[in-house]
């Protein structure tokens, strides 16, 4: 009797063990894939960053050269007025 019990004993522990390399093998598969998400979602961020900063600079691009025409146009109008009160 001792003999099969020392059997089912060293089986179980060797179930356990298996078990325990499984649940660390899992844990350590966790890790490397939630730190390569991390990675993953930086990478994304940046890429957010970087088109924010891209469109901030092509509205101040389209506002500056908005202006620029606006102010040209208000001083052509302004030459007009003046060259119409002129010749009335």
């Amino acid at each position: 009797m001792t003999t099969s019990s020392n059997f089912i004993g060293q089986k179980n522990n060797r179930l356990e063990q298996n078990v325990d390399n499984k649940i660390d093998d899992l844990k350590q598969f966790i890790l490397q894939q939630t730190t390569a998400l991390q990675q993953g979602i930086r990478g994304v961020e940046r890429k957010v960053d970087d088109l924010s900063i891209a469109v901030a600079q092509a509205i101040d691009t389209v506002n500056a050269t908005t202006d620029a025409q606006f102010k040209s146009h208000e001083q052509r109008m302004a030459r007009l007025e003046r060259h119409a009160r002129i010749t009335s």
